[in-house]
């Protein structure tokens, strides 16, 4: 997918719907590119589309990678276009149930 290190995002829709993809944060290597600024990223996520804005910019889709074992349609309503997802896209979102992890690590490492 895309080199150096990336943000991954994963939408998981109500009735399992999912799309996931990448945004890189810097180019392999350049690692004070990433550890010496904050990075402000929000996620706008409707029915048929995703869309992300860095530093308030709107990051265009052709930007974003994807995970190379996870490259069709038939996997990922994100690829190759999160703006404009496959089929139906999502059927709806739930967010009564299960747990919602904003601005944390989903693996929930205790030394992190």
């Amino acid at each position: 997918t895309l080199g150096g290190s990336v943000i991954r995002f994963e939408v998981v829709g109500t009735d399992g719907g999912d799309a996931m993809f990448d945004l890189a944060l810097h180019d392999s290597g350049d690692f004070d590119a990433v550890t010496n600024v904050w990075v402000d990223i929000v996620m706008s996520v409707t029915l048929s589309g995703i869309q992300l804005y860095d530093d308030g910019v709107l990051v265009p889709t052709g930007e974003c990678g994807f995970y190379t074992g996870d490259q069709s349609a038939d996997n990922n309503l994100a690829y190759p276009d999160p703006g404009d997802l496959n089929g139906d896209g999502f059927n709806g979102f739930d967010f009564g149930e299960g747990n919602i992890f904003l601005g944390v690590r989903a693996d929930m490492d205790e030394l992190r």
